[in-house]
């Protein structure tokens, strides 16, 4: 078989600038990654959460929950970010949507940001527990596997 190639026209689009509280940043192209630049530079601007955010998870990773929180609240004033160590921790029997959605529903009244941590990444519940707190009850969301919180295992 004879394998033939075909000339196109095209364009090279500009790499993308990040813009911080310092000013632009240029992101490298060929690695495409964010995560040095927003450890170095503060947000534009963010909110300040203290301990007002709901942390729902199984009861079997609770200790991930704490240690979410510990980490998250050492290490997000280095971006710009300030959350506090004691959020609320609210632990279900069972890793299903609808354990997600009423534990949001009945905790997360008067909290700036609701973070799941899931123990897998079953898509329907991620979609459910987005939809909730997207269009049911609007509400900040951060939906976050247990197993990246613990890159060392």
């Amino acid at each position: 078989a004879v394998v033939s190639t075909q000339s196109t026209g095209g364009r090279q689009v500009a790499p993308p600038v990040l813009l911080t509280k310092d000013g632009k940043m240029n992101i490298d192209e060929r690695k495409a990654a964010f995560d040095n630049i927003t450890r170095k530079n503060f947000v534009i601007s963010s909110a300040t959460m203290g301990n007002d955010y709901s942390v729902i998870v199984t009861s079997r990773d609770q200790a991930n929950a704490r240690e979410f929180m510990e980490t998250a609240s050492k290490v997000g004033p280095a971006c710009g970010i300030n959350i506090g160590p004691s959020g609320n921790v609210v632990a279900i029997n069972s890793d299903r949507a609808e354990d997600y959605i009423n534990a949001i529903r009945n905790n997360a009244a008067n909290s700036k940001i609701v973070v799941c941590l899931v123990p897998n990444d079953k898509k329907d519940r991620y979609d459910a527990i987005k939809k909730h707190c997207c269009i049911d009850q609007p509400i900040p969301s951060q939906v976050l596997q247990c197993k990246n919180l613990n890159p060392k295992k």
